[in-house]
């Protein structure tokens, strides 16, 4: 679906550029309110999902409210 994260993300292939950009989505959520994060954590819980990234984005946003 045209708009949504999951088709850039995957498009984005190497493991360490996704984990990367993981990374970022990460540091930049913790600079806006919370109910910001909650949309953009569950767009990106829906790219990672079935991913090798999946374990990863949980890991990192563990007790953040990015996490959706």
């Amino acid at each position: 679906m045209r708009g949504t994260v999951p088709g850039p993300f995957k498009k984005l292939g190497d493991p360490a550029i996704q984990r990367l950009a993981l990374d970022t989505i990460v540091t930049i959520s913790a600079h806006v309110p919370t109910e910001s994060r909650e949309p953009l954590g569950a767009a990106v819980l829906q790219a990672v999902e079935g991913s090798a990234q999946a374990a990863y984005w949980t890991e990192i946003t563990r007790g953040m409210a990015c996490s959706a």
